[in-house]
């Protein structure tokens, strides 16, 4: 398997530890054990159908006390650090996978955390590692710092009363100096002493970065120089950002494949950096044994480094990666990506506008952090979740006007039609006969009815047949969360629709709806506009007591208009866009109601699903800040659990009123967050925007008032309805709506 996730010994090794921190116990601690546990944003990689084994790495200790005697060079190394693959040792062969793959996948640091046992004296350590760099931004340096504690609680050894017992080791003069190089097939020279030159080599030297001890705790690696620093630039890519290549394989699983050309983005080169026609490439992969895949060695970085570990009770390897100033300065996962794509413009091979390296100086420029920050906000798209939690709004709008529809015929119907049918008949018989043509409408029964009630026909009519329409206008406040700007809007929704009552009480129909939500993006930062036009099939089986059961389902065509306003400093520019999207939708409800003096009253759950999927878009108008966003796709599944309770009044004119209420506790079943990918339109290249998970639990409530009354010979009800969002973190949201169902 591969890890992708941190690795943790079992509780009881880790609450061993702790208990001897806690009391105290010293150790001589000379020997490093195991890997105990990782934390941070990182993570050690294993890959058992690969032959690397869990947690990712080994310790080898063939001597200890051996402080300063750990060999000249590292295949002289008696205790080392090294990947954990079967056969693989201290002093085995150059280029035989003995080093440990550390990934770095955030802003912040990663921690690895080795226990230790009692030596008695010092012993030195070699450690073949490797960064590889996924935090979607360049690296221009890192730091590896030993330590204890983990996050916050971490502590520098020179910093506490570990000086002296924990130290990156430095020997000048042998091959054991800390190095950080880039791989050496692409930018070294007679690569692990075999006379291989790199694919980019023009220097005859292996590329690197400096790496330097700063006091005996940390090694800095700063400083990218040679052939990498003239064709990427001064920061390792992050594994996002490489480009691809053109590979042959020469069939032997024991060599790397070789790397042919490679690909900017806009145009393929060879080695030497020059351009190669297009008939070539296309001649090279017409061949069999060609291939095209991402040059991953580019986010790579090899680690030769050594420490020393005496009197202590285990600790802490801390790898820190160092970003430009424009990343360092963001302080969320959406301002590092924005941020990450501001500074790709910096890959040499891009050849990005020269206008970002303006944009970058300005932000830079500006007199607080908080303000740079809020540069960083207002550069991106900040506010795409909202393009899902108002689509998904109109959606439920629309069904929660069926619903309604639904749960008026099934409980307002009683009274309304008795009403007219006293009016019209003067006998138990009349009244049989009408409910025998309300559930049967067949010729003979019709005939039946007309031959009891006179020839003009007037009791033939039923409500077997029933039209709706029905509208409402909200207003509310989607809130802002840590990657996403929230927004104010209001909106309005139409419903209307037929249906036709099979049985006593079983009814479908159909229904269309259309509504718009407009949004104005909190700070000034745009105006998000939504219609959507939604087609819905639904049914209903039920009567004003007992069980009932409501289902919807719907599909919606949506449109956004989408004007996006850029300003900080001196910059003010306005970047317009529109795109499309469809949503499916389906929800299940059913209850129980049960008579309860005047009131009906019962509980009642609801199944509720939304997909939307919204196409891909580009803005215009705003230059080298204009953006590409890609295809998005939001899910909603949320489960109801409540009740609702009604009280119908008899009027004296025939009609009723049934005032009623309903309160649902909401849980949200696909809460988790996603991202999509965006790029500036100026030759930088994609970052990842996240969207963040929506509040998993909330309360929807309602109160409404319905009249029952008959208008033109025909039975109708009008509805004043109020529904509530109450307790949610992502919004707020309040709807009056009002509503005509007519029954035929």
């Amino acid at each position: 398997m591969k890890n992708v996730s941190r690795f943790r010994r079992t509780f009881l090794s880790a609450f061993v530890a702790m208990s001897c921190s806690a009391i105290a116990v010293q150790l001589q601690a000379g020997e490093v054990l195991d890997l105990d546990y990782t934390t941070g944003d990182g993570f050690v990689f294993y890959d058992e159908a690969d032959g690397l084994f869990e947690p990712g790495l080994k310790i080898i200790t063939g001597q200890e006390n051996n402080d300063e005697a750990n060999g000249t060079t590292p295949s002289e190394a008696l205790n080392c650090i090294l990947s954990n693959r079967l056969g693989v040792t201290c002093g085995g062969e150059p280029r035989s996978s003995k080093r440990v793959k550390n990934h770095l996948t955030g802003m912040g640091a990663f921690d690895t955390v080795y226990t230790t046992a009692p030596t008695g004296g010092t012993t030195e350590y070699f450690n073949f590692g490797k960064i590889t760099n996924d935090t979607g931004a360049r690296l221009t340096g890192f730091k590896v710092i030993v330590g204890t504690g983990t996050g916050s609680d971490f502590v520098a050894a020179d910093n506490s009363s570990l000086a002296g017992l924990l130290n990156m080791d430095d020997i000048d003069g042998d091959n054991q100096d800390p190095r950080a190089q880039v791989p050496c097939g692409l930018f070294g020279n007679n690569c692990a002493n075999t006379g291989q030159v790199g694919y980019f080599d023009t220097n005859g030297s292996n590329d690197g970065f400096a790496f330097v001890l700063d006091g005996t705790d940390t090694l800095v690696a700063s400083t990218l120089g040679g052939d990498y620093l003239t064709i990427v630039g001064d920061g390792l890519l992050s594994s996002n950002q490489v480009p691809d290549g053109l590979f042959l394989d020469d069939g032997d699983p024991n060599t790397e494949d070789e790397l042919l050309y490679w690909y900017t983005g806009t145009e393929w080169r060879d080695g030497d950096n020059n351009t190669v026609d297009q008939a070539t490439i296309d001649a090279a992969k017409a061949q069999s044994n060609t291939y095209v895949s991402e040059i991953e060695d580019m986010a790579n970085v090899n680690l030769n480094y050594s420490f020393d570990i005496a009197d202590i009770n285990g600790f802490t390897v801390r790898f820190v990666p160092v970003f430009s100033p424009i990343v360092t300065v963001a302080a969320s996962q959406y301002q590092f990506g924005v941020a990450a794509g501001l500074d790709s413009s910096e890959i040499a091979f891009l050849d990005a506008d020269p206008e970002y390296a303006t944009i970058i100086s300005d932000v830079l420029a500006l007199p607080t952090t908080a303000e740079q920050q809020q540069a960083l906000e207002r550069i991106g798209t900040s506010y795409l979740r909202n393009f899902g939690t108002q689509s998904f709004l109109i959606g439920r709008d629309q069904f929660d006007q069926v619903l309604s529809h639904l749960a008026r015929a099934r409980m307002g119907m009683t009274s309304t039609a008795s009403g007219q049918m006293n009016a019209r008949a003067t006998s138990v018989e009349d009244i049989s006969a009408i409910r025998l043509a309300s559930a049967d409408s067949s010729p003979q029964a019709l005939a039946g009815l007309m031959a009891g009630t006179g020839s003009d026909g007037s009791m033939a009519i039923t409500d077997r047949f029933s039209l709706f329409f029905g509208g409402s206008i909200s207003q509310g406040e989607m809130d802002s969360t840590s990657n996403g700007a929230g927004a104010d809007y209001d909106g309005y929704s139409l419903t209307g629709g037929a249906d036709y009552r099979l049985f006593e009480n079983t009814r479908l129909g159909a229904a269309i709806g259309y509504g718009e939500n407009d949004a104005s993006v909190v700070d000034g930062r745009g105006d998000l506009t939504v219609d959507g036009t939604t087609a819905m099939l639904y049914g209903s089986y039920g009567e004003e007591t007992g069980v009932f059961v409501d289902a919807v389902a719907g599909y919606s065509w949506l449109d956004y208009d989408n004007d996006r306003y850029i300003v900080f400093g001196d910059y003010n520019r306005m970047a317009e866009s529109g795109t499309d999207g469809t949503q499916k939708s389906f929800t299940l409800g059913g209850g129980y109601n049960v008579e309860l003096g005047r009131l009906i009253v019962g509980p009642s759950a609801r199944f509720e699903y939304h997909n939307l999927d919204v196409d891909g878009y580009e803005e215009t108008g705003a230059g080298v800040l204009s953006m590409s966003v890609e295809d998005m796709e939001f899910k909603s599944r949320t489960m109801w659990f409540g009740g609702q309770v009604a009280m119908p009044m008899e009027l004296d004119n025939g009609g009723s009123i049934r005032p009623h209420a309903s309160l649902h506790l909401v849980k949200e079943l696909e809460n988790s967050g996603n991202s999509v990918q965006t790029n500036f339109t100026g030759g930088t290249l994609p970052f990842s925007t996240p969207l963040d998970g929506r509040d998993d639990e909330y309360f929807r409530a309602g109160l409404g008032l319905d009249a029952n009354f008959t208008s033109f010979g025909q039975p109708m009800t009008v509805s004043l309805s109020y529904d509530g969002t109450l307790d949610n973190d992502d919004y707020d949201e309040h709807r009056g709506s009002v509503s005509v169902s007519m029954y035929f």
